[in-house]
């Protein structure tokens, strides 16, 4: 039941998120919230499992509603080799924007590329949480094409 209601989330979060406001400053990634994106982004671009450990909570979930899997974070960190094995990587086209203020919903487009792959591009939306002080990536959900 939680990868339909994920779905849900992403696709009405990240159109609904693109009328929040006329004023663009309201959409904008708070810079504490966008130091995590960027850190949690770095960790999988750079295939760093200690890294990625470090700016995600204990429960969190990433879920690829594309191919319907849900991923713990031991089993996401687990898989850096296969993602460097593949020289995957996710670069965010224009701008993410972003809604709530604890828990933060951020939504950036990604631009995906492999050696195996023609490509891809999707929407990720990501649950940023205080963490018991720190900030740190809850959920993952992505949707879109997969490489």
């Amino acid at each position: 039941m939680r990868t339909p209601i994920a779905i849900l989330a992403a696709c009405v979060l990240s159109l609904t998120m693109v009328g929040c406001s006329d004023d663009d400053a309201a959409n904008a990634i708070p810079d504490d919230v966008k130091a995590v994106v960027d850190a949690y982004s770095a960790s999988w671009n750079d295939y760093d499992a200690e890294a990625f450990n470090a700016v995600v909570t204990d429960d969190y979930m990433f879920i690829n509603t594309t191919v319907d899997r849900e991923t713990t974070k031991e089993q996401q960190a687990a898989s850096m080799e296969m993602l460097e094995s593949g020289n995957w990587n996710a670069e965010q086209v224009g701008d993410g924007i972003s809604a709530g203020e604890g828990p933060w919903f951020v939504s950036i487009s990604n631009a995906l590329t492999a050696t195996n792959s023609d490509g891809a591009a999707g929407i990720s939306v990501l649950t940023v949480v205080d963490d018991g002080g720190v900030l740190k990536v809850l959920e993952h959900i992505y949707t879109g094409t997969q490489p």
